[in-house]
């Protein structure tokens, strides 16, 4: 519910700051009808004294009556006793209070007084007095608003210009104390309500304590971000402490006000509060002394002496009213001008309108004079447009007659509407030519290179486009392009004025992805500011800060990010903001559209010239492959190998050395494809180099393992098993490099030959020969030798269950007594059978010998 409500927000954000300025700019005006009007008191320039105010015997004496004040030209005195007010009896001052206030500033009111015993009549200049601390806070809030409202509507997104106005909307409604001034003193139509009552008196407190963090919270990350800030526990601690310390107060305002109805628990709470807008102040001032030795740019430097003057008088203000009201509280009749200095706290936000718009701090100049600029433009040519049409319809209805009014109306209006929309977005142009000159060539360098990039083939080419539109024709001073790789990396391909950033960046979150697709759902500006990458960059945002970057804008495709471009300052020293990111964005969009096609074109390239070389490759591995198998008598020979891809990294061979002897390998090389393909042909080539009459497989492997050790990466090596066979004496002498069991078929059984031996290219000769064991077996009439690759015994099913031995060993002994071609279709059969509609994943090779 409450991210829906977030959502709802994020969309009309514009139209909530609106709609909320208006309810604060009714609240600043009641404040306003408040001090001069319902809760302005009269003023006769003397004090009241109460003898006894709950007696009936209570007298009202005049005491500090100004010399040649008011009621000092009116003959009274200190010590007179006050009868009545316009014929009402002063009961109490209270009562004569009220009484007075009805008399409106420059008119008389006819006292009764007595002296001595004697009673006389006199009339008194009335004069009003209005409450300086309320309005003081009154102003403060008022001008904050505006400027405020402003510097959001430049920028509704950023964070700084959301927190400058939250500081505006809690002072005013703190400022509604100007609404409950004097109590019961006056004729107060809230005090008539007591639901009304307390929610404003709910709001006074709860906007006090909102005000005070928030002005802490924002002078923490203006002008320049505090290191503070960045630690996200002080920032929660922030971001929580008002509603905990809300809560509390109110709770204490409800306790020991609401029910016990003490007067000393409505001040100790409204004076904690007090305090805390002090001390909110206090800090904001260290905060931007602090801040202004660490900024180093002239024009900002200048702003922020105004800001920091400004704070200096307005906090000297609410020192001196805090230290002279504490000592003489008793002269505010008779010289109200001394509390008058409160008022230079309004100083602070006319100080920051005026550094804000004439150095254009928090992205806020331009903005407002943009829409001054195009907004008048937009209502003079809607002006003279209208005329002009008004005009020419009165001329054509005087001309054909008015039976066609409605008609020459409707005609008129559709040409108004299209006519106008492309003069006004002419001369929107011919002005923003001629006032904003920089701007204008910035727009027109952008606009040519979202419409020429789409032509330019080739990513370094398009990188090289890019950069020639930054760096030599828009003259950024920082700038880069980065572009991801697999597995999230961001690699650097382009810089100018970067020169510490590493060139690549891991982004193992994915925060910032998701930021990027976040602010595109919420139809924001797709960018990341720099008051922002803390929040989303975590560490690596100090890293693009002391790189001086100020926005990272994202190269997405859809909703996958493909790349970021980093941007610093404008050439007149400014950060981007405005139609001008609008821009930047509208050509990232097409950069990132460029960057993706060319991608995909070079993969399709590349993919068409991989299939072509492994094509190639296949056709030389089948090449490599036994185009005949050599006869022997009452000898069986079979071999069969079917790659997993297009080229395999098995291998079998049957070499014939001489009427009666014959050497019989199968090889697997680790890995499939082209690589697997190449060392296999070297194999099949030395192998058949060193195959002789005189060697034994040992000799050959041996020899074999030292040529093939120094050409071989060391991520790859073959498992080789290599029989020579002789027919003549019987025998066979095998050697297992590392390659599965051998099976020898017999009569009696199947004996698994699992001698020792690493693969070729492990080691390049001591341990390879100490562990190549040669071994030798008796040839039996009707036996069978398997020689296979593990691409069979491995074979998986849907379940990944593999095939295995055992089934290896079952379906060869079911079959011993037929055609070695029947016994190997026999077994790929039940492989197929048993895999099902499972993915070959490696290669499968087998080879029989059948001896009859």
């Amino acid at each position: 519910m409450i991210k829906k409500i977030r959502s709802i927000l994020s969309k009309h954000f514009s139209h909530f700051i609106l709609f909320l300025s208006a309810i604060l700019v009714m609240i600043c005006a009641l404040n306003f009808l408040y001090l001069f009007d319902i809760t302005a008191q009269s003023n006769d320039e003397c004090l009241w004294r109460d003898s006894d105010f709950f007696s009936e015997k209570n007298i009202i004496r005049f005491d500090l009556v100004k010399v040649d004040g008011v009621t000092w030209s009116a003959g009274i005195r200190n010590g007179d006793r006050l009868i009545s007010i316009n014929g009402k009896p002063a009961i109490n001052t209270l009562v004569a209070s009220k009484t007075l206030d009805v008399v409106s500033s420059g008119d008389y009111a006819v006292y009764v007084v007595e002296r001595n015993g004697k009673q006389f009549t006199t009339n008194v200049y009335i004069k009003k007095l209005v409450s300086f601390n309320n309005l003081a806070f009154t102003l403060l809030s008022s001008f904050w608003l505006i400027v405020g409202f402003f510097v959001l509507m430049a920028k509704p997104e950023g964070k700084i210009q959301r927190l400058f106005f939250s500081v505006a909307a809690f002072s005013v409604l703190f400022s509604m104390n100007s609404l409950l001034t004097r109590g019961q003193q006056v004729d107060n139509p809230i005090l008539r309500n007591l639901f009304l009552l307390r929610t404003v008196d709910i709001l006074i407190l709860a906007g006090g304590v909102f005000w005070a963090f928030s002005m802490v919270r924002f002078f923490s990350v203006f002008p320049i971000e505090s290191n503070f800030e960045r630690k996200k526990w002080i920032r929660k601690t922030l971001i929580l402490s008002p509603w905990i310390i809300s809560a509390l107060v109110l709770a204490a305002r409800i306790r020991f006000v609401y029910i016990d109805r003490t007067q000393l628990g409505a001040i100790i709470t409204g004076n904690f509060v007090g305090f805390l807008i002090v001390t909110s102040l206090v800090t904001s001032f260290i905060q931007l002394i602090i801040s202004y030795r660490k900024v180093d740019a002239p024009g900002e430097k200048r702003a922020l002496r105004i800001i920091l003057t400004s704070h200096t008088i307005g906090l000297s203000a609410i020192i001196y009213f805090i230290l002279f009201t504490a000592t003489t509280n008793q002269v505010v009749f008779n010289d109200p001008l001394l509390f008058m200095p409160i008022i230079l706290i309004a100083i602070i936000p006319i100080a920051f309108g005026y550094a804000i718009f004439r150095y254009a701090l928090m992205d806020i100049r331009e903005a407002v004079k943009s829409t001054i600029v195009y907004g008048t433009a937009t209502v003079s040519i809607a002006a003279v447009y209208f005329i002009i049409m008004l005009l020419l319809g009165q001329v054509v209805s005087s001309a054909i007659g008015t039976q066609y009014q409605g008609a020459i109306a409707g005609f008129v209006f559709v040409v108004f509407a299209i006519v106008f929309q492309s003069t006004k977005d002419h001369f929107q142009d011919y002005l923003t030519q001629k006032f904003y000159p920089e701007q204008f060539a910035f727009q027109k360098g952008l606009l040519k290179f979202s419409g020429d990039i789409a032509k330019v083939v080739g990513i370094e080419n398009i990188l090289n486009s890019t950069r020639e539109l930054y760096v030599e024709s828009l003259r950024i001073g920082k700038y880069g392009l980065m572009l991801k790789k697999n597995g999230g990396l961001f690699h650097l391909l382009q810089h100018h004025g970067i020169n510490e950033l590493q060139p690549q960046l891991f982004n193992g979150l994915q925060s910032l992805s998701q930021f990027f697709v976040e602010r595109k759902k919420n139809n924001k500006r797709i960018v990341l500011e720099r008051q922002n990458f803390y929040n989303i960059l975590g560490d690596d945002a100090t890293i693009f800060i002391n790189e001086g970057i100020f926005s990272i804008i994202p190269l997405m495709i859809n909703d996958r990010l493909i790349g970021l471009l980093l941007f610093g300052l404008k050439q007149t020293g400014s950060q981007f903001d405005g139609k001008d990111l609008d821009l930047l964005i509208s050509a990232a969009n097409q950069t990132a559209i460029s960057i993706e096609n060319a991608r995909l074109y070079h993969s399709e390239i590349e993919k068409k010239r991989l299939e072509r070389d492994l094509e190639n490759a296949r056709h030389i591995q089948e090449s490599l492959l036994p185009k005949s198998i050599p006869v022997f008598k009452n000898l069986e020979l079979f071999g069969i190998t079917r790659p997993a891809q297009h080229v395999g990294g098995d291998y079998y061979d049957f070499i014939r050395v001489s009427d009666t002897k014959l050497f019989a390998i199968v090889g697997d090389v680790s890995g499939k494809g082209l690589s697997a393909a190449l060392y296999m042909s070297k194999l099949q080539t030395m192998i058949r180099l060193y195959c002789a009459d005189n060697k034994s497989p040992k000799e050959i492997l041996t020899e074999v393992n030292k040529k093939l050790f120094g050409d071989m990466e060391r991520n790859y090596f073959i498992t080789v098993t290599l029989a020579m066979i002789d027919i003549e004496k019987g025998k066979i002498q095998l050697c297992r490099a590392g390659h599965p069991s051998t099976l020898l078929f017999d009569e009696n059984g199947c004996e698994r030959i699992k001698s020792s031996g690493i693969g070729l290219g492990l080691d390049k000769g001591d341990v390879f020969d100490a562990s190549l064991e040669e071994v030798e077996r008796e040839i039996k009439q009707g036996g069978l030798l398997a020689i296979y690759s593990d691409g069979i015994s491995e074979a998986m099913n849907d379940k990944q269950d593999e095939f295995g031995e055992e089934n290896i060993v079952r379906v060869l002994k079911e079959n011993l007594h037929s055609r070695v071609d029947d016994i190997q279709n026999r077994l790929l059969s039940e492989v197929n059978s048993f895999c099902g509609g499972a993915e070959q994943h490696d290669d499968i090779t087998l080879l029989l010998v059948k001896f009859s």
